[in-house]
């Protein structure tokens, strides 16, 4: 192959990479920053923490880009960016069923 097509070739191949690079990212689902969600939603670090059951260190870490969210927790902060209250419902209802849990076995206990 001579210089000149072995050149054509090269760049064709960086362009088609760049393409199908493209494509890809714009295949994956996108996850918003967490503080753009937290903000949208007008709460602190700390109510969003509390509301969402996230560490508060976490979620700094997360903000400040000293960490990034694991597969989970960007599938997690997806969800509560689509449907914020169904999460906090759901979290709610967990930690009721949680209390009446708790408190029937200290009943049993006899405490």
């Amino acid at each position: 192959m001579r210089d000149d097509e072995f050149e054509w070739h090269d760049e064709k191949a960086k362009a088609n990479l760049a393409a199908h690079r493209v494509s890809f990212e714009a295949a994956a689902p996108r996850v918003p920053q967490v503080s753009q969600i937290r903000r949208a939603l007008r709460l602190s670090q700390r109510d969003f923490a509390a509301h969402y059951h996230i560490p508060i260190g976490t979620l700094r870490d997360w903000e400040q880009g000293r960490k990034e969210p694991d597969a989970a927790a960007k599938a997690y902060l997806h969800v509560i960016a689509s449907e914020p209250e169904v999460v906090r419902r759901a979290l709610a209802r967990r930690h009721r069923r949680t209390e009446e849990s708790h408190a029937a076995l200290l009943r049993s206990r006899g405490g």
